[in-house]
């Protein structure tokens, strides 16, 4: 049975997630390690005070090989078309976020997720892997990146007034670009390829329940999992990555 560290929930909560991060495809996950890090997400804060506002479209700068070179072909589309009539316009690569007090975060890519039964249009946080870690722990940072993205709200909202033009001119939009910035309206996406999905098969059914259980933690941010066409590399021409279908 798991026994709490002594010192602040901060660090016991980093030291959970990158335990999780190692885990084997053929072991378990710790129950009350899941459970420790599902009712702490609703008590991470962002520090929506630290640095400047971020620009949508900045070119981005890092990232692990693999990892980096899936990021810039899904942003070089900019517009990734999905399964059922679902499309995904990207709004930025490496986005922001702010853990209080001082930690700075990024989400993989940062988008707008629209499909003709919805009459909302949701903000998309994604965390992309190409056969790195495993999904369990990409769902808690895909989560805990989406609880940080609703806190920084005005800070996301002042972004499209700070963008880079050349990639989004003036007259692009008229209006909202986003709908309401709140759980409702936010869906946190693990992407990865088919293949690593399959590694990690027997981690299905905790993927699931455990996206559940982060949904009613962070009161209402949907959580799923979705990949590429079997058999894309990671070398592959951008077009081959789509369409993205939901996986789990």
């Amino acid at each position: 049975m798991h026994e709490p560290m002594k010192g602040p929930p901060k660090d016991e909560y980093r030291r959970l997630l990158k335990h999780l991060a190692n885990l084997k495809p053929d072991r378990p996950p710790d129950s009350d390690t899941l459970k420790y890090l599902v009712t702490s997400l609703p008590k991470l804060l962002a520090n929506r005070n630290a640095g400047k506002i971020p620009q949508f479209g900045r070119e981005p700068r890092k990232g692990s090989p693999g990892e980096l070179s899936l990021r810039n072909r899904l942003w070089w589309l900019r517009c990734l078309p999905m399964a059922n009539r679902t499309h995904l316009f990207l709004l930025s690569p490496e986005y922001p976020v702010y853990e209080s007090p001082k930690s700075r975060l990024s989400i993989d890519l940062l988008g707008i997720f629209k499909n003709d039964r919805d009459e909302v249009a949701y903000t998309a946080v994604i965390e992309l892997k190409w056969k790195s870690n495993n999904p369990l722990y990409a769902l808690f940072e895909v989560a805990r990146n989406a609880v940080l993205l609703v806190q920084s709200k005005l800070r996301v909202e002042g972004s499209w007034r700070e963008r880079v033009e050349k990639a989004y001119p003036p007259d692009m939009f008229k209006g909202r670009i986003f709908s309401e910035i709140t759980q409702e309206h936010i869906i946190g996406m693990v992407v990865g390829p088919f293949e690593w999905y399959d590694k990690y098969c027997r981690q299905k059914k905790v993927c699931i329940e455990t996206a559940r259980k982060l949904r009613r933690a962070s009161s209402g941010i949907r959580f799923e999992f979705w990949t590429f066409p079997k058999g894309t590399q990671c070398s592959s021409a951008p077009p081959k990555f789509l369409p993205l279908t939901r996986f789990w």
